[in-house]
């Protein structure tokens, strides 16, 4: 059976890091955040884990070239059921139009399609598209797939304070700005993201859980039902994330595991803030997050 391993979480959780680690020590292909395949990769011809853009790499053109794929029809669809709207309407069914239905349709037989191309060279690959509703649509879309869940979480004060900082998207063409968010904000869909990535993957029969900070301190401890999951299946493309953390494009000359410890310099106050902004979010970490 085909499998994925996906990785959820929070942004700015060091997803991106621990996928091509896994990658590369497990020697499995990974894809990055599918989820935004279409708008980062073909729409916008964002540079591969690989170094070339989209549009010059051999790995997707062998995949998608001789394909009539609607990648507009799929890159819409993307974009509304991937948006509050659309997770709305998918958690509260009652609410649901005919119109929304047909629609959701489409886009899980487009999501199917494009995971089928992916697999057909590769019958294990990482996905690290984190937003847990979408793993919801993945489960619905890929029938015969096998998935794991490897859900992620960094410390609060560290994903807000890279949230609220300046960060260029070098992968880009244009070199444009990755979306800041303001403390508040930041903090609030922290919570959100600990909390909704916790309830799916608890639901999960093969799924781990990964705290950034100790994978940081022991990238080499793999969780075993990982290892399991895994089995004798390897998929050797290396990585080809087009969708992810800008450092994606130096991972393999840095190789760097330090945390990022910037938020320290911040105020007290600042500090204060975001402690209890994330409180609810931490006290689920606390209860139900081991690393492993």
């Amino acid at each position: 059976m085909k499998k994925i391993i996906f990785i959820g979480g929070c942004s700015r959780s060091g997803t991106t890091l621990i996928e091509m680690h896994f990658s590369r020590y497990l020697n499995i292909l990974g894809l990055g955040e599918i989820k935004n395949l279409a708008q980062r990769g073909y729409f916008e011809d964002d540079k591969c884990g690989c170094g070339d853009y989209f549009s010059e790499c051999k790995f997707w053109s062998q995949r998608f070239d001789n394909t009539n794929f609607n990648w507009e029809k799929f890159r819409d669809l993307s974009l509304y059921f991937n948006s509050l709207n659309g997770y709305f309407l998918y958690i509260f069914p009652i609410f649901r139009t005919n119109y929304w239905n047909a629609n959701f349709k489409v886009y899980l037989a487009l999501v199917k399609e494009i995971y089928n191309n992916l697999s057909k060279n590769s019958e294990i690959f990482f996905d690290s598209s984190k937003n847990p509703i979408y793993f919801l649509y993945l489960r619905e879309a890929l029938k015969d797939f096998s998935m794991y869940y490897l859900d992620v979480i960094r410390s609060p004060l560290g994903v807000v304070n890279s949230w609220s900082s300046i960060k260029v998207r070098d992968e880009a063409r244009l070199k444009g700005k990755m979306k800041r968010y303001d403390s508040f904000s930041a903090s609030i869909l922290w919570n959100i993201y600990v909390i909704a990535s916790h309830l799916v993957s608890s639901k999960q029969t093969m799924r781990s859980k990964i705290i950034y900070e100790s994978f940081c301190n022991e990238p080499s401890d793999i969780p075993e039902s990982l290892i399991k999951f895994i089995g004798t299946s390897k998929s050797n493309h290396g990585y080809h994330g087009v969708s992810g953390n800008p450092s994606r494009l130096s991972f393999e000359k840095k190789h760097s595991y330090s945390i990022d410890k910037s938020f320290q310099k911040k105020n007290l106050l600042w500090k204060i803030s975001v402690f209890f902004l994330t409180l609810p979010g931490s006290i689920v970490r606390k209860l139900f997050f081991k690393n492993g």
